[in-house]
Order: C-alpha cells, then structure tokens, then sequence
C-alpha cells in the first residue's frame, strides 16, 4: 500500500514541538534499536549516533566518535555490548543491532538553537554495568 498525501497536509514540526519522554535516573536495560554513521561537520571525525530503547520504549540518544582519545570508551561500549576487543576489531553498525546492556541513565540540561533551557537523557560516562544477552 502507498502512502498518499497531498502536499498542503505536512507541516513542518518545528523543535519546540518535539518532545521526548525523559527517564529518571537510574540504571536500566537498553537494547541497540538503530546505529546512523555520520562525520563532524566541526572536526571531519566519524561518528556513530545511537538510538538506545528501554524496556518501556523510551528511546536514549548518544554518539560514539571514533579518534584516538575515544579508543577506552569505544572498546568499553563493544565489550559491553558483548563484543570481542581483545585483539583487533573492525565492527560495522548491524553487528551492534539488537544487542543490550544495563546503562545508567543520566540527565543532563542543555539549551537549545533557540536559546531554550531543556533537559534529555544521556549514557552515563562509564556508566554501563553489564551485557545483556542479544535479541
């Protein structure tokens, strides 16, 4: 089936309007929902942007840059996430798909392009405790 529509009926959501359910803080389960490999616009380094999901379909947004300063937290997050980092490694984002772990969950204030105070949900730095068994 295709999806109609006609032009006129989109509206563009603007920032304000989305908004995102924020989490106590807390350890919970996470599983690995989606992985998008982007580069800073800034730096030129590649970049991993995760889309985590709760147990209760709350969805937890991180990026995992990839340098040479960041080889203990992408090690730690592969090992975490049940991956060998014994050796050398070369991991594409599908074998992360589905995987899970326990992660504290932090949030953390920001203000937005608009200049708006707002809060959301963060992997706590070092914060993953253990593996939990793929899907």
């Amino acid at each position: 089936m295709k999806a109609m529509f006609e032009p006129g009926e989109v509206k563009k959501v603007s920032e304000e309007e989305v908004t995102y359910e924020i989490l106590p803080e807390g350890n919970y389960a996470v599983t690995v929902d989606s992985i998008e490999e982007k580069r800073s616009e800034k730096s030129g380094n590649l970049y991993w942007a995760f889309k985590y999901r709760t147990d209760d379909e709350v969805f937890i947004f991180d990026n995992l840059v990839f340098t040479e300063k960041t080889l203990n937290r992408v090690k730690k997050l592969f090992h975490l996430l049940g991956l060998d980092v014994t050796a050398e490694f070369n991991y594409e984002p599908s074998d992360l798909l589905g995987r899970g772990m326990m992660a504290s969950i932090l949030i953390e204030e920001y203000t937005d392009r608009n200049g708006n105070n707002k809060k959301k949900n963060t992997l706590g730095g070092g914060a993953v405790t253990r593996t939990i068994e793929s899907a």
